[in-house]
């Protein structure tokens, strides 16, 4: 029950502040990004290479959207 409560506090933290909204946008940037890219090769390196971006670039984001909160 605990849990619960914690979880659906902090997607309401999310949703309030515009944080999930954002990262929605920019998950579904990534998406067409990958899906505009010819399968193969190619496809690979750019899904590798968002995958290891992404969390740094996305905590960097975070990190000063708490700071301005």
């Amino acid at each position: 029950m605990r849990k619960k409560n914690l979880i659906r506090g902090d997607l309401r933290f999310l949703a309030g502040s515009g944080i999930a909204l954002v990262y929605g946008i920019f998950t579904l940037l990534y998406v067409l990004l990958l899906a505009a890219i010819p399968a193969g090769q190619a496809r690979r390196v750019t899904a590798a290479i968002l995958v290891y971006t992404d969390p740094a670039a996305m905590g960097l984001f975070f990190m000063g959207a708490f700071l301005l909160l």
